[in-house]
């Protein structure tokens, strides 16, 4: 997906925001802006900057990339360390008092995968503020999830996810490429479903901290505090989305060698529209949660929407 007009300053809002999280002086934080604001100029105006990542057309997803290294370099901490810990803690709570952990013990099929599609769309909204959540946030993710798999999602999510468990019924080995810490919960509890009815199935995540996405220390814990027997790992990166040159060389062949991949949020979305020749295909999962990703996914703004990989859905 192109860098629009609209990403730009958006890009330079979210560099504050993680700054002011970061709990630094103002004036760090405003020399911080600026700072960040010209590398994110000097990638962008770089000619091998396309070549690095691998892709085709700038896209946000790469030069966010570059703003998160530089941030994490500024203040050296990961700025949105307790906000992850509490998301995963709401995701967990909601998980327990809902009694999803019992549905990974159901049998595949495809009103069984569609309820779990329904469940790991809804999860994407777990994402750098929760205070849409209100005070009682575990009580309203929960409400949330139980409508979402009452009654389902927008018509396009809806029928495309009927599409996607045919195919993922008909896969041996499944990956998942997580997004935010929290959101991982929900995931790894599919994953674990799609294991306990015989699937060979990976969960992956970022190597280390960028932005609020799960990595791989997220998902160990997780793993432990839910006694699940999933298999995790990490991609051998840290870039928002996934870039193919990005990746070690042992998690990019899991990839090709697997027979569907499942991704999730809008940074893989950004990241795969970006690329002419991607060597494998699945699924990208998210909730449009800005005007140009909505308008590239021909959505409105917070809809959700399950986007093909070298498919047709």
């Amino acid at each position: 997906m192109k860098l629009t007009a609209q990403c730009f300053p958006c890009l330079v809002s979210k560099a504050a925001s993680q700054l002011e999280k970061a709990g630094i002086a103002e004036d760090d934080v405003i020399l911080g802006i600026l700072k960040v604001t010209r590398v994110m100029l000097d990638a962008i105006e770089n000619p091998d900057f396309k070549k690095e990542f691998g892709i085709n057309i700038i896209n946000p997803a790469a030069v966010g990339s570059i703003r998160n290294n530089f941030i994490l370099k500024y203040v050296n901490k990961d700025p949105y360390k307790e906000e992850k810990k509490h998301a995963e803690d709401i995701a967990i709570k909601a998980v327990q008092k809902m009694g999803i952990i019992n549905n990974t013990m159901s049998p595949i099929t495809v009103e069984n995968i569609v309820y779990w599609l329904r469940l790991i769309a809804i999860a994407n909204s777990l994402e750098f503020d929760l205070e849409h959540l209100g005070n009682n946030p575990v009580k309203k993710f929960s409400m949330e999830l139980e409508k979402a798999s009452r009654t389902g999602l927008n018509i396009q999510f809806e029928e495309k996810a009927i599409k996607v468990a045919s195919k993922i019924i008909r896969s041996n080995s499944i990956v998942f490429l997580t997004d935010n810490a929290g959101e991982h919960v929900l995931d790894m509890l599919f994953a674990q479903f799609l294991l306990n009815n015989g699937k060979k199935v990976i969960v992956a995540a970022k190597r280390s901290p960028t932005q609020n996405d799960a990595t791989i220390n997220d998902l160990e814990k997780t793993k432990e505090e839910l006694q699940l027997s999933i298999d995790v790992t990490h991609t051998g990166s840290s870039t928002v989305g996934l870039f193919v040159a990005k990746v070690s060389r042992d998690f990019l062949n899991l990839l090709i060698h697997s027979d569907f991949i499942i991704a999730k949020g809008m940074g893989h979305f950004e990241s795969f529209n970006s690329v002419n020749n991607i060597p494998f295909k699945g699924v990208i999962v998210y909730k449009a949660k800005c005007e140009p990703v909505a308008k590239a996914s021909k959505l409105k703004k917070g809809e959700y929407n399950i986007s093909p990989i070298n498919l047709t859905l």
